[in-house]
């Protein structure tokens, strides 16, 4: 497949307690990004939970930053109701420039609606809080004053002083595994990020986009159109066995920090939404690595297996950007650094374009 390009993501998930040393590696790793060339690294943000120690994405993109030179460093995403919009406009606006204008950023209401039980919050309060949360921080990037009325927030002649560097801000990204949202993220032209279900949940997504965008006939003339991503978790060994072996226990240390906060709390799904937006996947599912393996949730193997796995997803999908999970769970950096080089060296080299 041609036109393809290649990402990180990363939920920075705990492996122990030596939580310093844990962000000591992924900065390390980010030099080693740039190296290989990847387009960008993706940083998801949780709170109250094992899955992520990165409760603010923007802190650890501000040391990346400073380790990189053209790497793109992009949040993915922003729980953007945890904020107030203001405050968070001029943080995208200060890291903006912090970076040299490789900033994206990625919006979202909340994958996990127990975390946002925490700071008080339901759904569908999240919802309209992060609707007119995402409006006041587009209009604050025209850089005018800015007068909002809305049933969360109230603003009166805001005067935008510190302004993105990028014009008119950095690219948006979008994560979702719900359809509904996708004619929103579309028309926009935002970015838009999707993996953790089955093959035919992304295949629907990115469908639904790639549909409304051309009915829309938008950026007809854009040499940067938006990349339609598909995330999944990857290892890559020597041999199909070895990258089994390997993998086996990582995905389950990272199946239960994923699964934290919904066992914390009895619930017997991921998110705790309404089972009507999607297709839940459940705490069992996670936990079972067969599942997950069979249903290349978790792409592992040898160079040739995972390349043609990838393939094939990509094929069936339509994404033209793939967002690798390479570090996760109980990986050690040296598996870690392992599994990516073989990535780079032996994987990618079969979706350059020639």
């Amino acid at each position: 497949m041609e036109g393809v390009s290649f990402g990180i993501f990363d939920h920075m998930d705990w492996r122990d307690d030596n939580i310093r040393e844990l962000i000591r590696e992924k900065l390390e790793l980010v030099k080693i990004y740039e190296k290989f060339g990847f387009y960008g690294i993706h940083l998801a943000e949780h709170h109250f939970t094992q899955l992520s120690v990165n409760v603010n994405p923007g802190l650890f993109l501000a040391s990346a930053s400073q380790l990189t030179s053209k790497l793109r460093l992009c949040t993915l995403a922003y729980v953007v109701p945890t904020y107030h919009p203001l405050r968070l406009a001029e943080e995208i606006s200060l890291l903006d420039n912090l970076t040299g204008g490789r900033l994206e950023i990625g919006f979202t209401n909340g994958i996990n609606m127990l975390e946002l039980k925490q700071y008080g919050l339901e759904i569908n309060t999240a919802r309209e809080m992060g609707k007119e949360a995402v409006d006041i921080i587009l209009k604050y990037f025209v850089g005018k004053p800015l007068t909002f009325i809305g049933n969360y927030y109230k603003l009166e002649d805001v005067e935008p002083v510190l302004l993105p560097l990028q014009k008119p801000h950095p690219p948006i990204w979008i994560p979702t595994r719900n359809i509904n949202t996708v004619p929103w993220i579309a028309k926009n032209g935002f970015n838009i990020a999707t993996g953790l279900g089955e093959l035919e949940e992304a295949k629907q997504i990115l469908g639904k986009y790639r549909s409304v965008y051309r009915e829309n006939e938008l950026r007809k003339e854009d040499s940067n159109p938006p990349k339609l991503a598909l995330q999944r978790i990857v290892y890559v060994s020597t041999t199909d066995e070895k990258a089994r072996a390997d993998v086996v226990p990582a995905i389950r240390k990272f199946a239960e920090n994923i699964t934290y906060i919904s066992r914390k709390y009895g619930s017997e799904y991921i998110g705790h939404r309404p089972s009507s937006e999607y297709k839940q996947l459940s705490v069992s599912q996670l936990l079972d690595v067969d599942y997950q393996l069979s249903h290349d949730i978790v792409i592992a193997g040898s160079p040739r297996t995972v390349t043609e796995k990838i393939k094939k997803s990509l094929d069936e999908t339509g994404a033209n950007y793939f967002m690798a999970q390479i570090s996760f769970g109980s990986l050690t950096f040296n598996q870690v650094i392992e599994s990516l080089t073989l990535f780079h060296d032996e994987v990618m080299p079969s979706f350059i374009k020639k």
